[in-house]
């Protein structure tokens, strides 16, 4: 049996496809400022092989307004292959207010 792997995706994975495991974890770690009112959503999701289990922001130093990362915890339930789609912007906007976006597609197998 194959250990369970804890899977560290990054904006450097952007557009990309990655393999994992029923049972293993990703870590989806973007860069983030809410400070700015710009945040991270989700988009319409294709699939369901993935939950989301935990969030968090986690400030890079303690200067006020200063940038961070988020990080979003997903756990692989089922094989088969999931897309998500992330983008950055003020909710209260719409589109039009969108700075980045961030897709993976990940193959989920048993």
């Amino acid at each position: 049996m194959t250990p369970m792997a804890t899977i560290e995706v990054t904006s450097a994975e952007d557009g990309t496809s990655i393999e994992a495991d029923v049972g293993d974890t990703i870590l989806l770690r973007l860069a983030d400022n809410p400070t700015t009112g710009y945040r991270w959503e989700f988009e319409p999701v294709t699939g369901d092989s993935l939950v989301l289990t935990n969030s968090g922001y986690e400030p890079s130093s303690g200067a006020m307004g200063g940038g961070g990362v988020t990080t979003w915890t997903l756990s692989v339930i089922a094989a088969g292959t999931t897309s998500i789609a992330r983008k950055q912007g003020r909710p209260w906007e719409g589109d039009a207010s969108v700075l980045d976006r961030f897709t993976l597609t990940v193959h989920a197998r048993l």
